[in-house]
């Protein structure tokens, strides 16, 4: 996995929604949410949905470290198909 440096991180970060169908359910994404899986973990590159969360702590130190992500909750995934890194992040107090 490559890293990626502050700017590249803040750049394929995308806001999380919540998944429900008004927000996903429409002719762009065409993603099932009724099948259970959290839709912000797909890639929204080649839209893989076998994607891995980053659980590397040296890894995310560099998340950590991000002036960009300072006060937020932020969840990074590696797709296996594209070889991305991307990440959601939202408010912390705003994701349970």
């Amino acid at each position: 996995m490559r890293e990626l440096t502050h700017r590249e991180q803040a750049l394929t970060s995308f806001q999380w929604k919540p998944f429900d169908k008004n927000t996903w359910n429409n002719r762009v994404t065409r993603i099932d949410v009724d099948k259970g899986n959290d839709p912000n973990s797909i890639c929204p590159y080649c839209k893989n949905e076998q994607t891995t969360p980053v659980m590397d702590k040296a890894y995310l130190n560099s998340y950590a470290s991000n002036p960009a992500f300072k006060g937020k909750h932020y969840k990074v995934f590696s797709c296996h198909c594209c070889n991305a890194v991307f990440s959601w992040y939202t408010v912390k107090h705003s994701i349970s």
